[in-house]
């Protein structure tokens, strides 16, 4: 309370550093000080009973409350808060009562910073300049909140955060995102939180698979859609002219050969395509004549076979060539005859092995 008497009237105001922060939330030297200081006189009126059990009013001057922060380690004292007049920022506890001149509680919330036209602290406000896309997702948000603050805490929704002001952050992973931010002076803080406020879907990707490739006509593949992504229409091309719009799909092919089978999802905007070149090699069902040999089993081993076919030479002395022949009749492979020979650079299918005028059919896995 003011002090009757000689200093009615003077300016009392006084000021205590309280607290100091070094470093801010980034490790930053900023050496903020906070000051906790009095300021011009308020009018107090305060209603209580007395003894007797009436109420009574009691009117008298109080000081004013003020809280500021330096930076760089400077520490206020008496007669320097006096000369800049009390600009601090008054805590909204402090004015949760003040009243206008007509004695009525104010309903503006601005009306309660006293004398500190050019100190606020509205709510937090954000934006992200794009706000869906596909995982992985840069978004770059913006803050733009007005006040007097001096940290902020980013909450991303996918259990990472931020302090930085205007921060951008890679979602990862498909989902919806509630995004909150929090700032403070260190002694108002406020916040805001956005439901639903970014939005990560999955890359449209076409893929699939099927469940064999090798056979022989007429031959069914069956086709299993494992497209990610908000596909809205498939086409599959299954390389003999044929084509589907199902998503999971079947084919059966009557012809031998070797096929390329496509697939081609769409998003309605952009589309993506999967391709396995010539992966479904189909034969005819006529067996190849093995008994034009003299021996009742083909000449070779392994079969099926990964890498080198091995040859039993004795019966084909006067044979200088082999060939390895596809099932479209094109020669693949010339080489002059011997113990082996290296199949590793074929595509999955089937083949024929000739030696002279004899072919044997093999699998090549």
């Amino acid at each position: 309370m003011y002090s009757c008497g000689e200093t009615l009237g003077t300016d009392e105001s006084v000021i205590a550093d309280v607290h100091t922060t070094p470093r801010d939330e980034n490790e930053n030297n900023v050496g903020w000080v906070l000051h906790c200081g009095t300021g011009r006189p308020n009018t107090a009126i305060i209603v209580a009973k007395d003894s007797s059990g009436k109420e009574r009013a009691y009117v008298g001057p109080v000081f004013s409350y003020y809280e500021k922060i330096t930076d760089n380690y400077e520490r206020l004292t008496d007669e320097k808060w006096k000369s800049i007049n009390a600009e601090g920022s008054r805590p909204l506890f402090t004015n949760l009562f003040q009243t206008d001149k007509e004695g009525k509680l104010s309903s503006n919330q601005e009306n309660l910073w006293m004398n500190n036209s050019d100190i606020n602290y509205d709510i937090p406000i954000f934006d992200a300049i794009s706000k869906s896309g596909e995982a992985p997702f840069k978004v770059q948000f913006i803050n733009e909140t007005k006040g007097d603050y001096k940290t902020y805490k980013w909450y991303f929704g996918d259990g990472d955060s931020s302090s930085l002001k205007n921060p951008i952050h890679l979602y990862s992973k498909v989902g919806v995102y509630d995004v909150t931010l929090v700032v403070s002076d260190y002694l108002f803080q406020n916040e805001l939180t956005v439901k639903n406020h970014i939005q990560v879907f999955q890359n449209l990707q076409s893929s699939f698979e099927l469940s064999n490739n090798i056979g022989e006509a007429p031959f069914r593949v069956d086709f299993i859609n494992k497209s990610t992504g908000e596909i809205k229409s498939n086409k599959w091309y299954f390389g003999d002219g044929a084509s589907s719009t199902l998503s999971n799909t079947s084919h059966t092919y009557t012809k031998a050969g070797n096929f390329t089978v496509s697939l081609v999802v769409s998003d309605g905007k952009t589309s993506s395509t999967y391709t396995k070149e010539k992966f479904i090699s189909v034969s005819d069902n006529t067996n190849v004549d093995s008994g034009t040999s003299k021996t009742e089993t083909p000449p070779f081993s392994p079969n099926p076979v990964k890498d080198k076919l091995f040859i039993q030479i004795g019966e084909f002395n006067e044979v200088d060539k082999i060939q390895i022949i596809d099932l479209k009749g094109r020669k693949i492979i010339e080489t002059e005859l011997k113990g082996s020979i290296d199949v590793s650079s074929l595509s999955k299918g089937i083949y024929f092995l000739k030696i002279g005028d004899k072919e044997w059919k093999f699998l090549k896995e």
